[in-house]
C-alpha cells in the first residue's frame, strides 16, 4: 500500500534542490502573494495574529503554514508556497 504525505507534511519541508537546469519561472511576485495570503488566512482568522508572532524564517513560515493545514486549511500546493514566501519574505529576517 502507497503512503501519501499530507499537505502539512509536504509544507514543512523545503524545496529540494533541482536535479537539472530549472526551467524559466516568473519571479515571485510579493503583491499577488500578499493578495492570496490575505485572501486564504482571513477565512480563519484576523490577518494581525499573524503580526503578533511573525515567523523568522521561511522554516518558521512552513512550520506556521503547515499548522494551518492541520487545523483545517484547504488549499493547493501553489497557494501553501505563495502563502510561504509572502511570509518569509515579509516577516523573515
Amino acid at each position: 500500500m502507497e503512503s501519501r504525505a499530507t499537505p502539512s507534511a509536504i509544507i514543512r519541508q523545503p524545496s529540494p534542490p533541482p536535479k537539472a537546469a530549472p526551467a524559466p519561472q516568473a519571479a515571485f511576485d510579493l503583491a499577488q502573494a500578499k493578495t492570496t495570503f490575505e485572501n486564504t488566512c482571513n477565512g480563519c482568522h484576523a490577518l494581525s495574529n499573524v503580526d503578533s508572532s511573525p515567523p523568522e524564517s521561511e522554516a518558521e513560515a512552513r512550520a506556521l503554514v503547515a499548522r494551518m493545514v492541520d487545523n483545517g486549511l484547504s488549499a493547493d500546493a501553489r497557494t501553501l508556497q505563495q502563502i510561504v514566501g509572502y511570509l518569509a519574505r515579509t516577516y523573515g529576517k
